[in-house]
């Protein structure tokens, strides 16, 4: 039967990689002779990877763009046989780990929130929580929070609300007085630890 070697049993691609990306090498070899010896190797279809021939080896390579967020691993079972008769076949399977690349910034469930606070709130209390996700993994999807540069009458956001940059948490810093202060608008942004960074606002 055909035996099948490859270069490595475990490999990593990142999602960014364009087709045609080198994964690693196949070797098929048959020790029979004539048509016993002649082999042929294949992959399933309907996935992002092919093979390219040069006589009884081969090359894995990309034949489309990779989603690490769609499909993170890849289980590929390849299939050899030779031309004789009968046919004598083999199998063996190639685990391709789909890497994480910073390719999706964070994201509110909302463009905007409404948030109702009492006046003579107490200073210091949490008034309301912003959560922003991220798909991607590690350090790319490590999510901080921060004011963007507004004015409330006058005066910085800092002035008062502050907001705790790991959860979203938002905390009003002094006590306000509907009569002079009715409504306000501040926008808060959310940014990655991925380098380079990515953000969105709501």
């Amino acid at each position: 039967a055909p035996m099948i070697k490859v270069t490595s049993a475990s490999n990593k691609i990142p999602e960014n990689a364009p087709p045609g990306t080198f994964i690693t090498f196949v070797d098929v070899m048959d020790r029979d002779f004539g048509e016993n010896g002649q082999v042929r190797c294949e992959l399933p279809k309907n996935i992002p990877f092919r093979l390219q021939t040069s006589s009884n080896n081969y090359k894995l390579v990309t034949s489309e763009t990779l989603d690490r967020e769609g499909i993170s691993e890849y289980r590929l079972p390849i299939s050899a046989w030779d031309l004789g008769s009968p046919s004598l076949s083999s199998n063996k399977t190639i685990r391709i780990t789909i890497t994480d690349v910073n390719d999706n910034a964070p994201w509110f469930a909302e463009s905007s929130y409404n948030v109702y606070v009492m006046e003579n709130n107490a200073p210091g209390a949490s008034i309301f929580v912003l959560t922003a996700l991220d798909p991607d993994v590690e350090q790319n999807s490590y999510v901080s929070y921060s004011f963007e540069e507004n004015f409330i009458q006058n005066l910085p956001v800092s002035t008062y609300l502050s907001i705790n940059n790991m959860n979203g948490t938002i905390y009003g810093l002094r006590s306000f007085d509907y009569e002079e202060l009715k409504n306000f608008q501040i926008h808060v942004q959310a940014r990655d630890g991925g380098v380079p960074p990515l953000s969105s606002s709501a």
